[in-house]
């Protein structure tokens, strides 16, 4: 799903090549946040459902919201406009059918039509607080009111049946929470203060639970009443905890907050089964997962310092969309949204803690021996991660001489005597040596033609020959190591271009990325051609060439911006635009263990299939935190993880 761009990449992004399942357990979640100012009608999400189309729809406290992966569509009461709704404070949404919802308001039930988006009141039930609406198996429709009891509406005779403290059988009040059907047929009726009354429609006879009856619940207020998948019925209540009824033995197991592994809070307002044996509970303390055949709970609450955890920890209601997504409808913090089955991606990000990675914008990576990589941000300078234990070693910019020479790190590359050259942003070049941490740096002088062209490094590359390419802001440098210096590249206006990459080819032909004069070719003679954008076929799509990639067929593969993916078929000389990944930037391309291609956009991440021409792409909806991504930021270490 994505509601927003954002202007950058934040945090870090690996990919398993081999997708490796993960347990519910040791899952672990990130939560994408959906608020007013992302589009939706509240904070205070009451109830979720998805249409046949697959539309997302959130009943909020101002307003029905609809969600279509993108952005979100209002319906709210408009004074004097015939078909709009009636009601703003929406506490149930019911799917009727494939074109019709019944939406359960604190004035009342209007039915709106999917598909003209006509609202049109429920004039039976005209000016009652809905709390619930829910269809028997006889295709009568329940409704639970908040003050008036229960009002059941046949479809087939359009006869309405009131049940209340008055009538008989009578209820133990008029107050009523929710209502669901048991496995045998009969109705529980939740009741704010006097427990649950089970009515079974074909006698009328009612028996009554409460916190005082033989069989004894744990709290008389019940929040919300649930029946899992096979058949159970599950309590939520307002203070007494999780309550599990046994049909067996009729009695209640009670689940309460313990000082061990138990549920976080004992206001349990949700109670949702998205797969067999794990119970999703919303809380004012978070959210928890119960998992039945452990009898552990898992909770997820809000942390200050993790921008990915629950934003809210009053929990309202959870909902399992069709493609696997856990929606969380909160009270303060409007939606949350992951996938529960994971996607095969791990993030970090610096928490604040001292093994967290040390800045946002991560822009370089290097591994320098298998589970051992550097880590480059342009706002924290730089990092060395251990994919064992998952912790970083921060390297900050603090200004002496043993310390980098600026915290923006663009560029990492190691050399044969196992030396870290790190490139940064108007920093110059740093050599680090990890054997005795010490640190040679490298600046342009512009009295000295043997420096460095420019003080902003972009990149640092390595040829065939074993030279080393420092690409700048303003020229490209080779380093002549028997001198200790750098060789300034001219022509085609290279002195004053930005360059972005340098790559040879099996053919010993230099490639070299600019980003604002094309793409620059570089012979065996050192002789130059331009290839620079022109409104014609065959011509390259823009000049400003971020990345490159050479594939076995002999062409290589452009990443620019502006002009999304293009190929140039280096015997004809010719460019050609792909069509597959529609995305006009193009961040990063690098080929996995399998052969396929992937691709970091501005419009998530693409796996492409260079013989079948298929694509994959990621996006929000697959736990990325982002759809866009910084440029050149992509590695593949030595266990082949992107």
């Amino acid at each position: 799903m994505n509601v927003k761009k954002l202007s950058r990449a934040i945090a870090l992004l690996l990919f398993f090549s081999l997708f490796i399942p993960k347990t519910s357990t040791a899952q672990q979640v990130f939560f994408r946040h959906y608020t007013v100012s992302d589009g939706l009608s509240a904070s205070t999400v009451w109830d979720i459902e998805q249409d046949d189309q697959g539309y997302m729809w959130f009943g909020t406290k101002y307003g029905l919201s609809r969600f279509d992966g993108y952005s979100f569509k209002i319906f709210q009461h408009q004074k004097d406009v015939a078909g709009s709704l009636g009601n703003n404070f929406i506490r149930k949404i019911f799917k009727y059918d494939a074109k019709t919802f019944w939406i359960g308001t604190d004035d009342g039930i209007y039915i709106f039509n999917l598909e003209t988006e006509i609202f049109t009141r429920f004039k039976p039930l005209k000016n009652y607080f809905i709390n619930d609406v829910t269809r028997s198996r006889n295709g009568d429709i329940w409704i639970a009111t908040k003050e008036k009891g229960v009002f059941c509406f046949s479809p087939k005779t359009k006869k309405i049946r009131h049940l209340s403290t008055k009538s008989s059988p009578g209820i133990s009040s008029n107050e009523v929470s929710r209502i669901v059907e048991d496995s045998s047929g009969d109705l529980w009726i939740g009741t704010y203060g006097e427990g649950i009354d089970v009515l079974n429609p074909a006698t009328d006879r009612i028996r009554r639970y409460t916190s005082s009856s033989k069989a004894k619940i744990s709290n008389n207020v019940i929040l919300d009443l649930y029946k899992d998948s096979q058949g159970d019925i599950w309590i939520g209540t307002m203070a007494g905890g999780l309550n599990h009824w046994n049909k067996q033995t009729d009695s209640f197991t009670v689940y309460r907050k313990t000082a061990g592994n138990s549920i976080s809070d004992n206001i349990v307002r949700a109670v949702y089964e998205p797969k067999p044996g794990y119970l999703f509970l919303g809380t004012e303390k978070g959210l928890n997962i119960f998992d039945r055949k452990n009898n552990r709970f898992t909770v997820y609450q809000n942390k200050n310092n993790d921008p990915f955890s629950i934003n809210d920890d009053a929990v309202y209601h959870v909902f399992k969309d069709r493609e696997g997504g856990i929606w969380v409808g909160t009270y303060f913090g409007g939606l949350n949204y992951y996938h529960e089955g994971g996607s095969g991606f791990e993030f970090y990000y610096p928490s604040g803690t001292r093994n967290s990675l040390s800045g946002n914008a991560v822009s370089a990576f290097l591994e320098t021996r298998p589970g051992q990589i550097w880590i480059g941000t342009e706002d924290g300078g730089l990092n060395l991660f251990n994919s064992l234990d998952k912790t970083f070693k921060k390297f900050p910019f603090h200004g002496g001489q043993d310390s980098l020479s600026y915290h923006n790190v663009h560029a990492l590359y190691k050399d044969k005597a196992d030396q870290i050259w790190i490139g940064m942003y108007t920093g110059g070049l740093n050599v680090f040596n990890p054997a005795t941490g010490k640190i040679k740096r490298y600046k342009s002088d512009p009295n000295d033609p043997h420096t460095l062209s420019d003080n902003s490094v972009y990149a640092i590359d390595a040829d065939r020959e074993g030279r080393i390419w420092v690409s700048t802001i303003s020229g490209l440098n080779l380093y002549d190591p028997q001198n200790d210096r750098f060789i300034r590249i001219k022509g085609k206006n290279l002195d004053k271009s930005c360059i972005y990459q340098v790559y040879q080819d099996s053919d010993h032909v230099i490639w070299i990325a600019t980003y604002d004069n094309g793409l620059i070719r570089m012979d065996r003679n050192k002789r130059l051609t331009q290839y620079a954008y022109a409104d014609r076929a065959g011509a390259i799509s823009s000049n400003k060439v971020i990345c490159m990639f050479d594939d076995d067929a002999g062409n290589l593969w452009l990443g620019t911006d502006g002009g999304g993916l293009t190929i140039l078929n280096k015997k004809t000389g010719k460019f050609s635009l792909s069509e597959e990944i529609n995305s006009d930037v193009v961040y990063g391309i690098i080929r996995d263990g399998r052969g396929k291609i992937w691709l970091s956009t501005n419009n998530g991440i693409f796996e492409f299939d260079p013989k079948t021409r298929r694509k994959r792409n990621f996006g929000k909806w697959d736990n990325l935190q982002s759809e866009q991504y910084n440029y050149k930021a992509f590695y593949k270490d030595a266990s082949g993880k992107l």
